[in-house]
């Protein structure tokens, strides 16, 4: 019992996990024995702590109007897709549960999985689920330790925190959905989650690779210096820096050649280098050159060593967000723009904790809004900018130039913002920012692909809140 209350106090609310009372007492030896008459010819050590690990963390009101069968009918389901399973496999099965063919049954579709424990498994899962238009009925996801023969044969759940001789760890995932009877709709459900657990596999077995290209590239432009500032040479390679210091998420990586072979014949040609590719580019088709024109290749040729960019599509792995684009560039003997590197992925949520002041790059532009505000060094109204300029998004920051970074912040006027209890609106094409009343900060980034009529609407919700204030 005293047990029990420490779990209470440490949860914080007595139904957020299932506790001995609830289900490990309650529930677990019928399931034992249940699951044990479905697998008489096994060995009990191969499936009695699956069972008891199962359930552990389901809220007890999710599972308080199953049937004891159908609980175990789906211990047994998912025991069997995890009895064989060669390290680095990822198993998936999408079905609907039917008495006559499965020993159970449920009013949902079913996904299980199960693959070597990793980052950004199951966030990566349910945002696939989302894109397809599902919302989750119920997840069940344990983590085991397990210990497996030469040929992938499941020989033992370890009891939780145990370990033994060649146990590795893995995931188990179950999710129910509403029930999809086309079998057309349970074929894309299921190669949509192999897609993305594959992403997932990539992403975190090149995480290290492509994070030490990152220190790679620094050293490179400091021995094949670009035709730019001292300091912001120093800043480009201060923000790499801060990049592998757990501030960028790593997805995928490639590299790119800018030009023809000698770089005169097509010079805004912009083609993948096969075999660079990481990640969740590493497999992915490079697809045909790019020919850059007008303001893009301008921006392709200048001095400047970085890029940062919002992509134009949406992160499949970790947190379903545009995917921020790092770009290198990478510069010739006579100083010419000849390719760049690419990283894709998204910042961490401490580089968004982070102050701009602190930040390599975004404290320049930081230094530079608040010397074009000319406030006062301690006047309210100073604060007032600090405020703001604090509360906007590091990746909008970061991408944006100078003079749009110093616009949007006057622009969230802070004499009308702390006198006048108002909304301010600064707006571009491609991203909004609003500033609401009593301090509080909104912020709406469009997304990088956005029509003018989707950021005009933004600018409508902003006058709305105006009004409202």
């Amino acid at each position: 019992m005293a047990a029990d209350a420490r779990r209470e106090e440490r949860e914080g609310d007595s139904a957020v996990a299932v506790k001995a009372g609830d289900l490990e007492l309650d529930l677990t030896d019928s399931l034992i024995e249940a699951v044990a008459g479905r697998l008489e010819h096994e060995p009990p050590a191969a499936y009695r702590e699956f069972v008891r690990q199962y359930y552990h963390w389901v809220p007890a009101k999710d599972l308080a109007d199953r049937r004891p069968e159908d609980l175990a009918g789906a211990i047994v389901s998912h025991w069997r897709l995890a009895h064989q399973r060669d390290r680095g496999e990822v198993k998936v099965s999408v079905y609907n549960p039917d008495l006559a063919a499965h020993l159970w049954e449920s009013p949902y579709t079913v996904i299980e999985v199960v693959s070597d424990d990793m980052p950004f498994l199951v966030d990566s899962v349910t945002m696939e689920l989302a894109r397809q238009g599902y919302g989750i009925e119920l997840i069940v996801h344990p983590v085991m330790r397990v210990v497996r023969d030469g040929d992938g044969m499941l020989q033992e759940v370890l009891a939780s925190g145990a370990a033994g001789f060649g146990w590795q760890t893995e995931s188990v995932i179950h999710v129910e959905v509403a029930r999809q009877a086309a079998s057309e709709r349970l074929a894309v459900l299921h190669s949509g989650i192999e897609v993305v657990l594959e992403e997932v596999r990539a992403a975190v077995e090149d995480w290290g690779a492509m994070r030490a290209r990152t220190t790679e590239l620094a050293t490179e432009l400091r021995r094949q210096a670009p035709p730019c500032g001292s300091h912001e040479l120093a800043e480009t390679q201060a923000f790499l820096a801060w990049l592998a210091d757990e501030n960028f998420t790593f997805l995928g990586y490639r590299e790119y050649r800018l030009g023809g072979e000698d770089n005169d014949e097509s010079p805004g040609e912009l083609t993948a280098v096969d075999g660079t590719g990481l990640g969740i580019l590493r497999g992915a088709s490079p697809g045909p050159a790019k020919h850059l024109r007008g303001r893009a290749l301008s921006e392709a040729l200048s001095p400047h060593p970085l890029v940062l960019a919002k992509a134009n599509s949406r992160a499949t792995v970790h947190r379903p967000a545009y995917l921020d684009y790092v770009g290198v560039k990478r510069f010739g003997p006579d100083g010419r723009v000849i390719g760049e590197r690419r990283f894709l992925g998204v910042y961490t949520t401490d580089a968004y904790k982070a102050s701009p002041r602190e930040i390599p790059l975004l404290r320049d532009k930081f230094d530079y809004v608040m010397d074009t505000a000319g406030f006062p060094h301690d006047s309210h109204d100073a604060k007032g900018l600090v405020d703001i300029l604090e509360s906007l998004p590091r990746d909008l920051l970061a991408r944006q130039t100078w003079w749009f970074g110093a616009s949007t912040a006057l622009r969230l006027n802070p004499i009308k913002l702390h006198a006048r209890k108002s909304c301010a609106c600064s707006l571009r094409t491609k991203s909004c920012a609003a500033c609401c009343r009593r301090g509080r900060h909104w912020t709406r980034p469009i997304s990088p692909n956005a029509s003018t009529y989707r950021a005009r609407r933004c600018a409508r919700r902003c006058a709305s809140l105006r009004r409202a204030a």
